[in-house]
């Protein structure tokens, strides 16, 4: 087989949750949360969070979730799929644009009907 991909070789797993508690937590940060109203939504203790942010503890999927939704964040971007999305809208776009152009070639491959 070929060359793997360019982000197969990039992160480790470890890695990628590390800057996954540090965008939520410079969010929190930045939205003027303290740790304890995070803890609070997660119905946590403030040291059980606190030890879910420094990586101490994993987080499970609903305590993510639940912490995106306090900071006002997509769990999309949190997890880096912004690159994806940005994609995924392109290609739905460059679809809409060739049923148009198709729409048009099939409108002027009739002659007749722009012909007086």
């Amino acid at each position: 087989m070929q060359s793997m991909s360019k982000h197969s070789k990039s992160k480790t797993v470890d890695e990628r949750l590390a800057e996954i508690r540090e965008r939520l937590s410079d969010a929190r940060r930045l939205s003027g949360l303290t740790q304890t109203a995070i803890a609070e939504a997660m119905e946590l203790s403030n040291s059980q969070y606190s030890r879910l942010e420094s990586g101490s503890t994993e987080m499970t999927l609903r305590q993510f979730l639940i912490a995106c939704e306090e900071v006002h964040l997509d769990p999309a971007a949190v997890l880096g799929a912004h690159e994806e999305a940005a994609v995924q809208s392109l290609r739905r776009r460059l679809v809409e644009t060739e049923t148009k152009l198709a729409a048009i070639h099939r409108v002027l491959g009739k002659k007749d009907a722009w012909e007086t």
